[in-house]
């Protein structure tokens, strides 16, 4: 890799110029989306990698070379005409010497963004499991119906525990109840979560609300 290559790449921008209201470097959505992708990545990039020097995949071939100082490295990002970077130095690799890598955020923020879109798209054509049963249930049967529950949500499914006083039966007080509930949610904890605060109404009846933990 010639020198030439860690000069920042002014006024170099991989893709069509967007009014300020639409610039994706921006909007708090876009901040949000990169952070997120940052947090899944895992790896110190820019001023958080902990190494002076590293080596540097180039950008076309993606062959080594140096070592160059993190500074220079650094400042051969990608960046914009008014000076915003479009590119993150990424640590890959520590061993058997630090390698950094040019991340265009751009293109990562792109994934991200349509990573979320296919989420909410998925949530809300998710269909929803609906468990009925009664609080004086035996242990027995609140298992069976527990485990209907349990393989909904692992089919990406919601589910809807919908908990009744049964007639002419004692009826539950509102501490039982709540016990009850809270236990239901404990057991299915490591499938699912509550998707809004489980509700007992006066009628003596309570309500949960579960959707599957992201993956």
């Amino acid at each position: 890799m010639a020198l030439q290559a860690l000069k920042p790449q002014a006024g170099i921008c991989f893709f069509a110029p967007l009014r300020p209201s639409q610039s994706w470097l921006a909007t708090p959505t876009v901040v949000r989306t990169i952070r997120r992708a940052y947090a899944d990545s895992a790896r110190p990039r820019n001023a958080n990698i902990p190494f002076r020097r590293a080596m540097l995949v180039d950008r076309e071939t993606g062959k080594l070379a140096g070592p160059f100082a993190l500074e220079a490295i650094l400042a051969g990002r990608a960046q914009t005409k008014s000076g915003k970077f479009l590119e993150a130095a990424e640590l890959v690799a520590e061993k058997p010497e630090p390698v950094v890598k040019y991340i265009n955020t751009r293109d990562e923020y792109l994934r991200a963004k349509a990573q979320h879109q296919k989420e909410r798209e998925n949530a809300k054509t998710r269909k929803t499991k609906e468990i009925v049963m009664n609080f004086q249930l035996a242990d027995a049967d609140m298992a069976h119906k527990l485990k209907k529950a349990r393989e909904a949500l692992e089919q990406r499914c919601r589910v809807t525990v919908t908990y009744t006083n049964k007639k002419k039966a004692v009826r539950f007080t509102m501490g039982e109840m709540k016990q009850k509930v809270e236990k239901t949610i404990e057991i299915l904890a490591d499938v699912g979560k509550e998707s809004k605060p489980y509700a007992i109404l006066p009628n003596g009846s309570a309500m949960i609300n579960l959707e599957p933990l992201a993956k």
